[in-house]
């Protein structure tokens, strides 16, 4: 059962990438065997040729049938009457083209803001955007069946036919997301950025960019860094039980003990000031 944008988007690329299907009116996932063949060239006398002519594992949609083929569960099964797909099941009811964006929210004729897996409409014929400039619909044009076009509205892609829709709108039966997030991105720069506002686009996301002041690497004490000692006890050895106080003062880290209680050896670097084993939080970069 499809219950996101995400799951329709990947049954619709499926049926138009792995599946044999042809334009069948009033179909909804048919396999196109004897039977089904015969009963759907009468209904359909225009394309009786076409339909007479497709193999047993090819597979019948019309465009609004298509989308509720893949919700009333159809997989591409050749030995169910309608692939898979059951009738009016899952809460999804049968309607037309025109009425299907009509149950549709958030509907709008501007494309900037479409995200995969809402349903495009124009006037009679409805497809699903399925990311990246296209749009999955059955149509019978410039060949028969499910296939990828370009969303028109927004450009014409190299390789594909076009279609000029005219609206787009989120279904009712699924969800549009699992949440939303805002993330911040660090140490990116300005043709990467054009990179990222492209992809974000494609895949339905808002980018809102900010130059930021450039973030310094975490500091991590080492042998020869020059420190600012703040003032504080020093011992005699990394895990001496007990020191004396020393003042503040420029020192140099001399040694190192990673896990001891006091794991730094500071050396002062002028008349007064710590030679001895320190605890981090005694002193600062300097």
């Amino acid at each position: 059962m499809i219950k996101t944008a995400k799951e329709l988007v990947a049954a619709c690329l499926d049926a138009a990438k792995n599946f044999k299907t042809l334009y069948v009116l009033s179909c909804f996932g048919a396999p196109m065997n004897e039977k089904n063949k015969a009963r759907y060239a009468k209904a359909d006398p225009k394309r009786a040729a076409e339909i007479m002519a497709a193999d047993a594992d090819t597979f019948g949609f019309d465009c609004v049938c298509f989308i509720k083929g893949l919700f009333w569960g159809w997989c591409g099964d050749v030995n169910h009457v309608y692939g898979g797909a059951e009738y009016k099941s899952n809460g999804v009811p049968d309607m037309s083209a025109d009425a299907m964006i009509k149950a549709c929210t958030d509907v709008s004729d501007d494309f900037s803001a479409i995200v995969p897996g809402e349903l495009v409409w124009l006037p009679g014929h409805v497809g699903v955007y399925v990311g990246d400039g296209l749009a999955a619909e059955s149509t019978f044009e410039p060949v028969s069946g499910v296939q990828l076009q370009a969303v028109l509205p927004m450009g014409v892609k190299a390789g594909y036919p076009a279609t000029g829709w005219v609206k787009h709108g989120k279904l009712p039966w699924i969800s549009y997301g699992e949440g939303l997030y805002r993330v911040r991105l660090t140490g990116v720069s300005g043709g990467e950025l054009v990179e990222l506002e492209a992809a974000a686009k494609s895949r339905g996301w808002a980018l809102a960019a900010e130059a930021l002041a450039p973030v310094e690497p975490v500091w991590e004490p080492a042998v020869g860094d020059i420190v600012r000692f703040k003032g504080g006890t020093q011992y005699g050895s990394a895990n001496a039980a007990s020191g004396s106080q020393r003042p503040a003062a420029l020192a140099k880290i001399t040694k190192t003990a990673p896990g001891k209680a006091h794991p730094y050896h500071l050396v002062k670097t002028g008349a007064q000031g710590p030679y001895g084993w320190v605890d981090r939080n005694t002193f600062e970069k300097g």
